[in-house]
């Protein structure tokens, strides 16, 4: 029994995790939006735990570092539950501009039952679902959710649909963070987007909202965070695209976290070898090519100008090659090209 068997504290899986989930995917396809194994929770990207080199200055030695402190977790699941009832710290639900909130069927339940004080703050604060317009307030038992918050989506477009929906879930996230709330529920909104496209959006948008880099505070284990994220959508329990829907969102938000956790990084800490160490690391893990080249490589090819930099730092420079080759026959090849300061980007 899935459901009953799943561990309490995904944390304690550790490097196993993947092993265990991908092993439950054979034997559990019943219940993709109620079991945290087949919903992408903690996917392989997600542990931003790692082990890399720091060298000392000059020296070139090493010891074990941690890039960032453990994640806590963030379980993000779909469900098809009345977001009215859902016991959430928080439920958001997004607004677009010049949309009637009451018009929406979720906002107009939520204020039937506080008795009409929902349409009064709305017409008070004269909300309009401007971008990042907001409304927040206490539902003191009377429905599921303990908070409620209407965010405002801004002008719908095509152009600005992706990019407004992932804003809505990341605001929702800090909006719970700051409040020290652990659980969010969104309300995917209904609209041009297919269902699966507006869940990993959703996710991504939670998973960035719930970034923080604290691995230089004192103690960072005292700022909660939000740990699980519902959302809440209209259809078939049987579209086994959400899965994989949130699945990608997490790898996206992750990864981009883990990016952001490299720039947030002291220069003493991520120097040029330190970085490399990562590019090994993410290249073992996804099975990339990677090739580095250190000082001595770079000069023999000639690259002057890389070299002639690098004669002011007493750490040596690292030029860092990537490559993904797909299986089969590629159409043509992609180079993306990034510069990879680590200290001074003046010039």
């Amino acid at each position: 029994d899935c459901h009953r068997s799943q561990p309490q504290d995904f944390r304690d899986l550790g490097g196993r995790f993947a092993q265990i989930r991908d092993a439950h995917f054979g034997v559990c396809n019943d219940c993709i939006f109620d079991c945290p194994f087949s919903l992408g929770y903690l996917p392989r990207s997600y542990n931003r735990t790692v082990k890399h080199a720091t060298s000392s200055t000059g020296s070139g030695g090493s010891s074990s570092r941690r890039l960032a402190r453990p994640a806590p977790g963030l379980a993000v699941r779909v469900t098809f539950d009345d977001p009215v009832a859902l016991a959430a710290d928080l439920l958001a639900l997004p607004v677009a501009l010049g949309v009637d909130p009451l018009a929406i069927p979720a906002v107009r339940a939520i204020d039937e039952r506080l008795g009409g004080v929902l349409a009064e703050i709305v017409a008070e604060e004269g909300f309009r679902g401007k971008r990042d317009q907001l409304v927040v307030l206490h539902t003191h038992g009377r429905i599921g959710p303990k908070r409620v918050a209407l965010i405002g989506l801004g002008a719908e477009s095509q152009s600005t649909a992706v990019a407004a929906l992932r804003a809505f879930a990341a605001g929702a996230m800090k909006i719970a963070s700051s409040h020290s709330l652990g659980s969010v529920s969104l309300l995917a909104p209904a609209g041009d987007l297919a269902l699966a496209d507006t869940v990993r959006i959703c996710c991504e948008g939670a998973h960035l909202g719930a970034y923080r880099f604290d691995r230089h505070r004192t103690d960072p284990q005292k700022r909660p965070a939000v740990t699980e994220v519902w959302i809440c959508a209209a259809g078939s329990k049987t579209d086994h695209q959400l899965k994989a829907a949130v699945d990608k969102g997490a790898v996206v938000g992750s990864s981009i976290a883990f990016a952001r956790d490299l720039v947030n990084e002291p220069a003493n800490d991520m120097t040029p070898r330190t970085l490399g160490d990562h590019a090994r690391r993410i290249a073992r893990q996804f099975k990339l090519g990677c090739t580095i080249f250190g000082k001595t490589d770079l000069d023999k090819k000639g690259f002057g100008l890389l070299s002639a930099v690098n004669r002011g730092s007493a750490e040596e420079p690292r030029l860092i090659h990537l490559a993904y080759r797909p299986r089969g026959r590629s159409s043509r090849r992609v180079a993306i090209i990034g510069k990879g300061i680590t200290f001074d980007s003046g010039g």
